[in-house]
């Protein structure tokens, strides 16, 4: 729908008029004041809703940072992973920075090994109230590396 929406033509005609932006990618909520904030789906706080995994309508050279948390491992490794690097490349401005965060996932075995409930809580899950659809330790295992790629 972005490709036929005037609004959306004429945001992206606004954005490339400018130089040194910085991008939030994949936001799920957390928008950032200042930046263009970028999300698959429209939200409010969302500047532009994109597919990352398709080329990006900026510039090259006109980011000075680009932010991706909890986003990459959402993405296909195989297919999708290294043409979005490329693309986050190209826009990247010379000594501008990319801050890439991923799950860690020697925490989330160390919680399992442990058996300790409170090391589960340090990651945001409680075994004492779970999600009706995750049943155990191991199952939070399997949705951590599987989410959605």
């Amino acid at each position: 729908m972005n490709a036929i929406s005037p609004t959306y033509r004429n945001r992206i005609r606004e954005l490339l008029k400018k130089n040194h932006l910085s991008l939030n990618l994949g936001t799920a909520g957390d928008t950032k004041v200042g930046w263009v904030n970028i999300d698959a789906f429209s939200q409010p706080g969302v500047t532009l809703a994109l597919d990352i995994r398709k080329p990006l309508p900026f510039a090259t050279n006109q980011c000075k940072r680009i932010f991706a948390e909890h986003i990459i491992e959402h993405i296909d490794f195989r297919d999708n992973v290294e043409p979005l690097l490329r693309e986050l490349y190209r826009i990247l401005q010379p000594g501008g920075w990319l801050r890439i965060i991923v799950p860690d996932g020697r925490r989330y075995i160390e919680a399992y090994l442990s058996e300790n409930n409170e090391n589960w809580k340090l990651l945001g899950w409680d075994l004492e109230n779970m999600p009706d659809d995750i049943y155990t330790p191991m199952h939070i295992l399997n949705h951590i590396f599987h989410q959605d790629g």
